[in-house]
């Protein structure tokens, strides 16, 4: 994961603020704290927002905001520079793309673990989103599953 995190925080920069879809527990969103201004985590397990909530608490994380909802019901309501998505298997739902082509992130960071799906998702973002870096990563080494980290960018 370290790794994951570190040709992450190669594209973030400093003083940015994120919204991360599909946070889980907000692994990405917390490992890149130290360079972001603020960071809104979106969630629907009422379990990993139970487990992120004690990290804010324990760590008093106050530039952290975590809202438990579907990202593609809310996505729309938060704004910032960066959009980190991680979706499940099936990949981003048409709605939330939609509302993301009516937004202005100015950076996308996709990490996707069905290459399938990530190939649908960067097709439907296309007008509005370049690719820029494709990077192919093994987080889980004991398993043959590659996951794929994509960095878009917003076109001028």
């Amino acid at each position: 994961m370290k790794k994951v995190f570190d040709v992450i925080k190669s594209y973030v920069g400093n003083q940015k603020h994120m919204v991360e879809a599909y946070s889980g527990i907000g692994t990405f969103g917390l490992a890149l704290l130290d360079q972001l201004k603020s960071c809104v985590m979106i969630e629907s397990s009422k379990d990993n927002i139970s487990m992120a909530n004690d990290i804010k608490d324990k760590y008093h994380l106050d530039q952290v905001k975590i809202v438990h909802a579907r990202a593609e019901q809310v996505i729309d309501e938060y704004d910032g520079d960066i959009l980190l998505v991680d979706p499940p298997r099936q990949g981003l739902m048409k709605s939330f793309v939609d509302k993301i082509l009516e937004m202005n992130f100015n950076q996308m960071i996709y990490v996707s673990c069905d290459v399938k799906t990530l190939a649908r998702d960067i097709s439907l973002l296309s007008d509005k989103y370049e690719v820029m870096h494709v990077h192919p990563i093994r987080m889980f080494h004991h398993t043959t599953s590659i996951e794929t980290l994509i960095i878009l960018k917003h076109k001028v």
